[in-house]
């Protein structure tokens, strides 16, 4: 499956990973979980540790859920 599409500048877009981020660690089990479901390498797992939430895992995820190449909405 290929998710593309025109960007307001004329070039393309190409979708090409899908990201499971999981923000404290008491997630991971979960998270890792959901990404062992699919078996597909393009679905990755990312987290931080800690167990709660801090601004700097807060904005990476921000930065990586907007990123262009990554897939939204799983």
């Amino acid at each position: 499956m290929i998710n593309a599409w025109l960007r307001p500048n004329g070039r393309k877009g190409l979708r090409n990973a899908i990201l499971v981020i999981y923000l404290v660690e008491c997630a991971h089990h979960v998270a890792r979980r959901v990404v062992q479901s699919f078996d597909d390498p393009r679905i990755q797992l990312i987290g931080f540790p800690g167990c709660y939430p801090n601004d700097h895992a807060f904005a990476m995820m921000k930065a990586l859920t907007a990123h262009p190449d990554c897939g939204q909405g799983l």
